[in-house]
């Protein structure tokens, strides 16, 4: 994945358009189904699986969300990314 470092440091850039393609409008309904990061596991468990997902899921999707969060608030500190 390119980073702010690896542009600094003369690596290839391109531009990515932004924006959402799935949809075009928001649902305040489908909003409150996603998981919350006041949901105990119990309440994760439920929400994965009626979207298709097991444990093995949520942990993989958690663990990742948790990793990049981290990652962030590391960057942060060193204030590279002020």
């Amino acid at each position: 994945m390119m980073t702010d470092d690896g542009v600094q440091t003369g690596g290839p850039s391109f531009d990515v358009p932004t924006g959402r393609l799935d949809g075009k409008v928001s649902n305040l309904r489908d909003a409150d189904a996603l998981p919350d990061v006041h949901d105990g596991i119990d309440a994760l468990r439920s929400k994965f699986r009626a979207n298709g997902l097991d444990e093995k899921d949520l942990v993989l999707l958690t663990g990742t969300h948790a990793c990049i969060s981290l990652s962030f608030l590391a960057r942060m500190d060193d204030g590279r990314a002020n």
